[in-house]
C-alpha cells in the first residue's frame, strides 16, 4: 500500500497519504464520507479578503481545481457523501445518477457565511450530494432524515430552513480553511446503517469524530501532514472522551 504512515486509534485507521493510490487497494466499505477539493475562484471578497485569509490558504493547499471523480465507485462503497460547491453539481449529480439506484441534495446553512457575493449570490449554503445502492439507504427515525431543519434561535415553527444550519469554524481552528462542523457531520453520520466508513480526503479528522462516536469503524486518508496530526489528535480526544463518559 503506497501510504507514509498508518495509525491506529481504536476503532479508526488513519492512512498519511495519496487517496488516489491508496483507496482502489483498501476494498469494499459501506459508506464513504468527503469533502474533496472544490472547484473555486479564489479571487476576489474584496475588503473583506484581508479579514478572511481562508481564501488564499484555499489556493496555497491547493485545493481549490476539483477533484477527480473516479475515486467515486459504487463497486467500493455501498453509498457515498460528497460535498462539493455549487458549480461542481451539475456534472458531479450527473455521475452519481448514473452509477448508484438513488441520490438526494442536502444543506449545510452557513449561519455566519463570508458577506460577499462576488457576482453570484451569498455562499450561505454549502451543498453535499448522497447516494446509495440497495441495502445502504438512510437509517434511524425521521426526525434524524430531516432536511428542513428550523434554527434553534428562532421561535417560529412556520419558519423552516433547507439545511443543517450551523457556523462556519474560522479558518484559524485547526489551522484548515474547510473545517465541518461536527453538527453537521454528525447529522449525515448516525443516518448510516453498516459498520465502516471511509473518508479519502479526511482533512483534520471530522468525519472521523463523527464516525466513532456513533460506533462505527473508521478509515481516513489524508496527504497533508500537518492536518493527519490533528486528524490523530482530534479522535484521539473523541475517544478518550467517550471511555471517561462510560466509566
Amino acid at each position: 500500500m503506497n501510504c507514509v504512515r498508518t495509525v491506529e486509534i481504536g476503532p479508526a485507521k488513519l492512512l498519511l497519504g495519496d487517496a488516489y493510490e491508496i483507496r482502489p487497494q483498501l476494498g469494499f466499505v459501506d459508506h464513504e464520507i468527503m469533502d474533496p477539493p472544490y472547484v473555486l475562484n479564489t479571487s476576489g471578497a474584496g475588503k473583506f479578503r484581508k479579514a478572511r485569509p481562508y481564501l488564499d490558504q484555499i489556493a496555497d493547499l491547493g485545493i481549490d481545481k476539483g477533484f477527480d471523480r473516479t475515486i467515486i465507485n459504487p463497486m467500493m462503497a455501498g453509498s457515498v457523501c460528497v460535498f462539493c460547491h455549487n458549480d461542481q453539481v451539475p456534472q458531479l449529480s450527473s455521475y452519481l445518477n448514473g452509477i448508484y439506484d438513488r441520490f438526494v441534495l442536502g444543506f449545510w446553512g452557513k449561519t455566519n457565511p463570508m458577506p460577499v457575493a462576488n457576482k453570484h449570490l451569498v455562499p450561505d449554503a454549502e451543498i453535499w450530494i448522497r447516494a446509495w445502492n440497495a441495502g445502504y439507504h438512510p437509517v434511524g427515525e425521521l426526525a434524524d432524515k430531516r432536511r428542513v431543519i428550523r434554527p434553534a434561535e428562532s421561535d417560529d415553527a412556520d419558519w423552516p430552513v433547507l439545511g443543517i444550519m450551523e457556523r462556519v469554524h474560522p479558518s484559524k481552528v485547526y489551522g484548515h480553511p474547510t473545517v465541518k462542523p461536527l453538527a453537521v457531520m454528525d447529522t449525515i453520520v448516525r443516518t448510516c446503517g453498516g459498520d465502516i466508513i471511509l473518508d479519502p480526503f479526511m482533512g483534520t479528522g471530522s468525519t472521523g469524530v463523527s464516525a466513532v462516536r456513533y460506533g462505527k469503524r473508521f478509515i481516513g486518508i489524508e496527504r497533508n501532514p500537518q492536518f493527519f496530526e490533528i486528524a490523530i489528535e482530534r479522535i484521539t480526544a473523541e475517544l478518550n472522551r467517550l471511555e471517561s463518559a462510560a466509566a
